[in-house]
């Protein structure tokens, strides 16, 4: 999932590692996932993935393994066959209607997730989702009332919420509803530099180009080698007839 994905995570140091129980356990799952994620590449290649069959657990570390490799079909065909396989795991609804929704099938995704909330209605991932099936199919105060209470419900993850909905407002072209998430975040953590360059395309699109030189100069700032936003910098001052200031 785009804000919530789950990763495991292996910490080494640089001396002689003392396996004990526990770890001799996590290294033989490690090797026994590996076997399964071959399976599943094979198996997608072979066009015979609807014939394989995990444990909840396994579905969803492949999903999230395939997910980081940004193979959204395998992901796609795989989530469907892990919601048919345990329909009532809440984990693997939330897997499969975010692939929906990554493959711009939002209707089906909502109808999903609206029957979820009957018997999962305090899960954030599922209002989150629903905010962004509503987005993508042009309901804005639909989805932003999703997606805020998504955000009440697991206020810390509200900054990846936030800038997840914004990079689909900016997907759909809606670049005003962007900036307010942007700027919420913005607001909250000043720091977070990422989010200029996206401030400031947003106010390119809107022709607010003064107000997007400044972002693009901020986040030049602290990201001095990025060829397309100088590139971008120079198209703006072109635009405005700031010759001069183009050709630097």
């Amino acid at each position: 999932l785009g804000f919530c994905e789950k990763h495991l995570l292996l910490s080494k140091d640089n001396h002689t590692i003392i396996m004990s129980a526990d770890n001799f356990l996590n290294f033989n799952e490690e090797e026994d996932y590996s076997e399964k994620v071959e399976l599943c590449r094979q198996a997608y290649q072979n066009g015979d993935l609807s014939e394989l069959n995990f444990s909840e657990e396994e579905f969803d570390y492949l999903l999230g393994f395939f997910a980081d490799e940004f193979n959204d079909d395998l992901v796609l065909m795989l989530s469907q066959i892990a919601y048919q396989r345990h329909p009532y795991s809440s984990d693997l609804t939330v897997r499969y209607s975010d692939a929906l929704i990554v493959n711009r099938e939002p209707e089906k995704a909502v109808a999903i997730l609206e029957k979820q909330l009957g018997f999962d209605s305090s899960n954030s991932d599922v209002y989150f989702l629903l905010g962004r099936g509503q987005l993508k199919m042009g309901n804005n105060e639909l989805a932003r009332d999703y997606i805020s209470h998504a955000m009440t419900l697991s206020p810390e993850e509200q900054e990846e919420m936030l800038y997840t909905a914004a990079l689909d407002y900016i997907d759909a072209g809606s670049y005003e509803f962007a900036m307010d998430y942007l700027e919420k975040i913005n607001k909250d953590n000043p720091e977070n530099i990422a989010i200029f360059n996206d401030m400031a395309f947003c106010l390119e699109r809107t022709k607010r180009y003064e107000e997007s030189i400044v972002y693009y100069e901020k986040y030049l700032d602290k990201e001095p080698f990025n060829d397309n936003v100088w590139f971008n910098v120079g198209t703006i001052y072109a635009t405005l007839e700031k010759y001069d200031k183009a050709i630097e």
